[in-house]
């Protein structure tokens, strides 16, 4: 195994991490992975989990998190009653069933423009304006677009006699075939394509869009799903299945690119040649390319080529270096930290090869006299 094969293997491990502090009450409580499984309320939890990070901090996302999931909780028995499918056919900001105006989209403009619509009066749906006016008066102020998320996905998950299903089991048995626990790598792309792009995959659920969900989250939510279920992909699996031409399309739907794990790329893999040596593959991404920034599209096809270089014919799980590789970029302090308790000579070793890039150093310059 040569470098970066070396590298997966401990990012692998600290998937196993990220297994234990992030899903370790569902993975180990059989009891609650399987209220998981069965109450919609525990699956609604799993997705908000995984929507409400937004690129802000985790402070500010845990907060509107919990905000949302306590009011909710005091409306469960009365959410039946609302018909979220046909408010968000009429708020849905694609829908063009109302005027917006210009400019950002706001939780005022959105009560007022709720309060004096039209065709929400000749709908009847006084009791669902009523909702989305109560939720936007949560004290943590939710945004604008952090309620058409909610609205959005209560309608996606809304069945017509009001009941609504588990999203968790819904995915699952998207992703993976009951009949026999196997994982087809086009269940997972046509999953990634349902919750990015339904529009271009007929199978959907109910065919709704849930506002908010790009690539990013569509495959940490896929990613956790599998890894909660136990299960493992690896290249030597993928070599073994006709797949498009290339790992790439199944990394942009199991291996979510944020800023850490941009970091670590840049950081570890891509040391200023980005991997140019290697033959380039042309991209083919669920969606289409458009879905990912350059530099995403850059890091999905050189980490198609280090994979395949590196990992061929192993074990390593490409779901947990997925999730070792984010702890590694949100960690690193505690990581550091936990390495310095140690008192090995490992670690004199360790600090010894700690480096600091000279473009973080200030430096002092001479005042020559011209």
């Amino acid at each position: 195994m040569d470098r970066n094969g070396e590298i997966f293997k401990l990012l692998n491990q600290l998937g196993e991490v990220y297994k234990k502090n992030f899903l370790g009450s569902i993975v180990k409580d059989e009891e609650t992975k399987k209220k998981l499984s069965e109450d919609w309320w525990y699956g609604i939890q799993f997705f908000f989990q995984r929507t409400f990070p937004q690129g802000r901090n985790d402070e500010l996302s845990k907060k509107y998190y919990d905000a949302t999931i306590g009011f909710l909780k005091k409306e469960k028995n009365n959410l039946k009653k609302l018909d979220f499918k046909e408010l968000w056919s009429i708020i849905n900001p694609k829908s063009k069933k109302i005027d917006w105006g210009k400019g950002k989209l706001s939780r005022a403009k959105l009560k007022k423009i709720l309060d004096s619509n039209v065709i929400i009066k000749e709908k009847n749906l006084k009791n669902e304006q009523e909702f989305v006016s109560n939720l936007s008066d949560l004290d943590v102020n939710l945004k604008a677009e952090d309620i058409l998320m909610i609205i959005s996905t209560l309608a996606y998950v809304q069945e017509s006699n009001g009941n609504f299903i588990n999203i968790y089991t819904y995915l699952k048995s998207q992703l993976i075939e009951s009949s026999n626990e196997v994982i087809n790598p086009n269940n997972i792309v046509n999953t990634f394509k349902c919750l990015v792009c339904p529009s271009k995959n007929g199978s959907c659920q109910n065919n709704i869009k849930i506002r908010q969900i790009g690539p990013k989250i569509a495959s940490l939510v896929i990613r956790d799903i599998l890894l909660i279920e136990n299960k493992k992909i690896t290249c030597k699996d993928i070599n073994d299945i006709l797949f498009y031409d290339s790992l790439t399309p199944l990394l942009c739907c199991i291996f979510p690119i944020d800023t850490w794990v941009k970091k670590v790329y840049m950081d570890i893999f891509d040391n200023g040649s980005s991997n140019k040596s290697l033959e380039r593959k042309s991209l083919s991404i669920p969606c289409g390319a458009s879905i990912f920034t350059m530099e995403q599209r850059e890091i999905l096809e050189n980490l198609t080529n280090i994979f395949e270089m590196s990992l061929y014919n192993t074990d390593i799980n490409i779901l947990e270096v997925a999730a070792g590789t984010w702890v590694l970029g949100a960690f690193s302090f505690e990581i550091v930290l936990t390495l310095l308790k140690k008192t090995d000579n490992k670690v004199n070793e360790f600090l010894q090869d700690i480096g600091i890039p000279q473009e973080k150093i200030w430096k002092f310059y001479d005042c020559k006299e011209s």
